[in-house]
């Protein structure tokens, strides 16, 4: 009520405000704890694993980090863009087959230029460990 007198908002607006700062608080407990276990997390893998496994590890989750920027991250926009007028629209089950079907043939794609870039990897590993690099 102090909230309300003091600026003037409308129960409906206060509702909100309060309802809003609810899904605030969840949101920055949600991410402070992600932050909290991730730096647990990489001490006891690092106390665990020997260097040479710990940095295989950290490669993968690179790549997994990468595979994720490149193929969902670009869509997710576009997608929360259309998905509320396609669920007007009542064409809501059309949306996701084509949503479906588009992020197949994104991640085939993004496959095959991973599957690439993995073997320019093991092409250079092989060389320096061959001797020529040094």
């Amino acid at each position: 009520m102090l909230i309300k007198n003091t600026f003037g908002l409308s129960s409906d607006k206060l509702a909100r405000v309060q309802r809003l700062g609810r899904e605030f608080f969840w949101i920055v407990t949600g991410q402070a704890e992600a932050v909290i276990r991730s730096l647990v997390g990489v001490r006891l893998l690092t106390g665990i694993l020997s260097p040479d496994v710990y940095g295989e590890l950290a490669l993968g989750i690179t790549l997994a980090m990468l595979v994720n920027q490149i193929v969902p991250e670009p869509l997710g926009a576009p997608v929360s863009g259309f998905f509320a007028t396609a669920r007007e629209k009542g064409e809501l089950s059309s949306f996701l087959t084509a949503l479906r079907n588009l992020f197949a043939q994104a991640t085939h794609e993004q496959g095959k230029q991973i599957r690439r870039l993995m073997e320019a990897i093991e092409d250079d590993l092989r060389y320096h460990v061959s001797g020529f690099g040094g």
